[in-house]
């Protein structure tokens, strides 16, 4: 499915690796589609569901051709995802907690799942369906007789306002993998859907909590197997990533912009808005040990010793010993704010960009520009001295 400004919907064959066929301008901007599938017991049968956009085609020869459906008197509403239940049997959810039934295109009813709030995903099993809503909870049912087509197994919600987004079964059925809109995934133990209690704590974490929004800050350790990272949550987490797993989160009462681990993984610097923080790593906890006062530093790098590290200040770059605390030198040559900083390998030389068109390279010992590179109309984002001390910039 094709986004804005064709909106197609392209027939892809996979094993040929060629277009079989494509049908241009099928929706609008207002009205996107979220997803797509092909009938499992007749693959010229395709179904594309969106905002207030529902529609069926079919395959014949070489063109997709479009087949008219009929809701009566039913409105369009946001047909949040769908899924084939059995051989021909669809079930489209709505925003409104409803399942639309299709026995192919043939529209049969609507099955409500008295549920309040909105339905985001919809997946089919061996004995019925499951849906994802809003409020981080999952409704199961199960195939009914022919006086109830589907009847409700259990309700069962993680803890927070969260929608559940997208729903994954294994072929065994014996887990569901459910992932919410704050970016976390959790399983949960379909086998025993019937017994599981609602007030239990049911839902677990795949691997290792995420940031659920972006992320500001990453760095690797040089000594350890750890990698910390920062982000708009206002968390700062350590991870180690032999072992796949994260070792301690800790949260802010601000966003961190910046961080930077310590060769010996014992040390990190966070720069945040009012100012840079150097902090101890505990076994389970991150505790402050030294202010400066840096306002909105947005890049920080402790040299590959350890014995110093070096902080963004605008368009300045102020160079400070780590275990004194002592600023040995502020480097001033860009015109503009600081982009990025790289020590290299032996500490002896520190490069900086600049969006000033400029990349320059520091002489750490006298604190002396040795290289100097311009290009006029070119914001660097980043730039690298190999060992050969080519420069590399971004």
């Amino acid at each position: 499915i094709g986004g804005a400004p064709d909106w197609s919907i392209i027939n892809y064959h996979r094993e040929k690796g060629r277009i079989i066929q494509i049908i241009k301008n099928q929706t609008i901007s207002t009205m996107p589609f979220y997803n797509g599938s092909y009938c499992p017991s007749d693959n010229n049968l395709i179904i594309c569901s969106g905002h207030k956009v529902l529609k069926f085609y079919k395959s014949e020869q070489s063109e997709l051709k479009p087949i008219q459906i009929s809701l009566g008197k039913r409105e369009t509403c946001d047909y949040t995802s769908h899924c084939w239940d059995q051989d021909r049997r669809l079930l489209i959810a709505t925003e409104h907690a409803e399942i639309l039934i299709f026995d192919g295109t043939e529209f049969r009813g609507v099955f409500d799942t008295q549920f309040t709030l909105s339905i985001f995903s919809i997946i089919s099993f061996s004995k019925g369906f499951i849906c994802g809503c809003d409020n981080g909870t999952i409704l199961v049912f199960e195939r009914g007789d022919d006086k109830e087509m589907y009847k409700k197994i259990n309700k069962l919600s993680i803890f927070g306002n969260y929608s559940m987004t997208h729903l994954s079964l294994p072929p065994s059925e014996e887990q569901i993998v459910c992932c919410l809109n704050n970016n976390q995934i959790y399983t949960l133990n379909l086998s025993q859907i019937e017994v599981l209690k609602q007030d239990d704590n049911n839902f677990e974490l795949l691997l290792t909590p995420f940031h659920y929004k972006g992320i500001t800050g990453l760095d690797l350790c040089i000594r350890k197997s750890y990698l910390v990272s920062c982000g708009y949550d206002k968390s700062v987490k350590i991870w180690n990533w032999n072992e796949k797993k994260l070792i301690i989160n800790k949260l802010f009462n601000e966003i961190p912009l910046c961080i930077t681990m310590h060769p010996s993984g014992l040390h990190i610097v966070i720069g945040f808005s009012d100012k840079l923080r150097l902090m101890n790593i505990l076994i389970d906890d991150i505790r402050g040990y030294k202010d400066f006062s840096i306002k909105g530093c947005t890049q920080v790098k402790f040299s590959n010793g350890g014995q110093y590290f070096a902080a963004i200040n605008a368009s300045a770059v102020q160079i400070y010993q780590t275990y004194t605390f002592n600023n040995i030198a502020t480097l001033r040559g860009h015109t503009a704010k600081v982009t990025n900083l790289w020590w290299y390998f032996d500490d002896s030389l520190l490069i900086t960009s600049s969006i000033d068109n400029s990349v320059l390279v520091w002489n750490i010992n006298n604190n002396t520009r040795t290289q100097e590179h311009q290009h006029k109309g070119c914001s660097y984002l980043s730039a690298a001295l190999d060992n050969k001390q080519l420069l590399y910039a971004s």
